[in-house]
């Protein structure tokens, strides 16, 4: 498990890299209309993203997800004993603690 500092300082480089990567494709748009995209850094990226996911033992992909898919509303909800869970996971604290969370609840049932 890596710490909360260094998970955080992670996830920030990671926005602050596909911000970038946004920017620089819609000035390549303004004088480019056949470009397609703009991903520097992608090699480096995914290479991160392996990185993270195996040291927080992310087993359901919820660093890409909160990344890469979620939208302004991060809350997971799932039923456990009948009863319906959630947890909002807005903050990339409130994403560490949940895989950490996960993780450890795991190892406490014997799971993988």
């Amino acid at each position: 498990m890596l710490s909360k500092e260094s998970f955080l300082i992670a996830i920030k480089g990671i926005q602050q890299q596909r911000t970038f990567n946004e920017e620089m494709y819609a000035l390549l748009r303004k004088y480019d209309t056949q470009t397609n995209g703009f991903d520097c850094g992608c090699l480096i990226l995914h290479t991160l993203m392996s990185i993270l996911s195996a040291e927080m033992d992310d087993k359901h992909d919820y660093i890409s997800w909160w990344l890469y898919e979620s939208t302004e509303d991060k809350t997971v909800t799932w039923t456990e004993n009948g009863v319906e869970r959630s947890v909002d996971l807005t903050t990339p604290e409130a994403l560490y603690d949940y895989i950490v969370e996960s993780h450890f609840e795991r190892e406490r049932s014997g799971g993988t």
